[in-house]
């Protein structure tokens, strides 16, 4: 989550290829939740750690659900 956070903070303040936690270093992880994310934090305001804590155990229901979609197979 701290991890996830550094990135998401890093998009907020321009960063998007760079590693906030080794110092020119490039981004290993794929990083499109975290722009979305600090699109979300962006555009409306909020404080980004309340609202990565709060979203954290909706996003971990998403995968179930996934499986909810699949088709049976016979």
């Amino acid at each position: 989550m701290v991890r996830d956070i550094g990135f998401i903070q890093a998009a907020v303040n321009g960063n998007l290829l760079g590693d906030p936690i080794n110092a020119g270093a490039w981004r290993w992880y794929p990083p499109l939740i975290h722009w979305v994310t600090g699109t979300v934090v962006r555009i409306t305001g909020v404080r980004l750690l309340p609202f990565w804590s709060h979203l954290g155990p909706w996003i971990n229901a998403l995968a179930p659900l996934t499986f909810l979609d699949r088709p049976s197979v016979v």
